[in-house]
């Protein structure tokens, strides 16, 4: 089974008098097999010229938000090195840590049995 990755917000900072998202809080959940790992992660964004009122908001809406200012603050060179954008980067790094999850911790064996 492949490693289902989904990105979640878990909170936001906004201006009360117009609804602008300066802060959000996310994370970003793989699960494969019954194991989950979680990256989570804060994303500062930029005021936009246009204001999505706060009450049409949509989660997402801010991960599309979130997922572009990631790409926007990654170096150009490493993309171009790599091939992929730094949101695809923060989603290999899931892989890494399923594949830790699911390597056992200990050895279990007696290399002295059986031997000659």
């Amino acid at each position: 089974m492949a490693l289902t990755k989904t990105w979640s917000i878990r909170n936001l900072v906004s201006d009360k008098s117009d609804g602008y998202v300066s802060n959000v809080w996310w994370s970003l959940t793989g699960t494969e097999n019954g194991k989950t790992v979680v990256t989570n992660g804060k994303t500062g964004l930029d005021r936009p010229e246009t204001l999505v009122p706060y009450k049409d908001l949509t989660e997402e809406t801010v991960i599309g938000w979130v997922k572009a200012k990631i790409n926007s603050e990654a170096a150009a060179v490493i993309d171009e090195l790599t091939g992929k954008t730094a949101v695809q980067r923060k989603e290999d790094k899931l892989d890494v840590k399923m594949a830790r999850l699911n390597t056992p911790a200990l050895l279990t064996e007696n290399p002295f049995k059986g031997g000659s």
